[in-house]
């Protein structure tokens, strides 16, 4: 699996998204013996946004949530959208056998039960990777604010 081809689906077409996108579509000028990485599909709430942010990153199709999730071809999954709906795509991207990688954005869940169902899911999934992103952890406002935390 480490060196199989990445075809992804990404749940989110927003600011964050295009950060991803940018960064996925630069891996090969970077590492250029990294597996390669298929732009496969981008589902949003807005439509409009969607057919666009697909065009612009080189997505093959912009579609529904469930559409992108039963395509069997996309083995892995960034959770981009509204922070109320990553645990509802987390929850819904595990279901798929053929995922096998989710990137999921912060904050992962909601609450204690969500939590306890995102590890529920990873518990009976052994072959699941799951990564959790912040991007924004070292920018000065939020060491900022941890440092006045700690402060008291």
């Amino acid at each position: 699996m480490e060196n199989e081809k990445a075809v992804i689906g990404f749940l989110g077409a927003g600011g964050i998204a295009r950060s991803h996108a940018f960064s996925l579509n630069s891996l090969k000028y970077y590492y250029p013996d990294s597996p390669p990485v298929e732009m496969a599909a981008v589902s949003s709430a807005r439509e409009e946004s969607m057919e666009s942010f697909a065009a612009s990153y080189g997505f093959r199709k912009a579609c529904p949530v469930e559409e992108l999730l039963a395509d069997k071809r996309i083995n892995t999954v960034f959770i981009l959208g509204p922070n109320n709906v990553h645990y509802k795509h987390f929850k819904a991207a595990a279901a798929m056998d053929h995922v096998r990688r989710i990137y999921l954005e912060k904050p992962v869940c909601s609450g204690s039960e969500e939590e306890k169902g995102i590890l529920e899911i990873i518990s009976s999934r052994p072959g699941l990777q799951v990564q959790v992103g912040f991007q924004y952890l070292y920018t000065s406002a939020v060491r900022e604010a941890l440092a006045f935390w700690k402060s008291g």
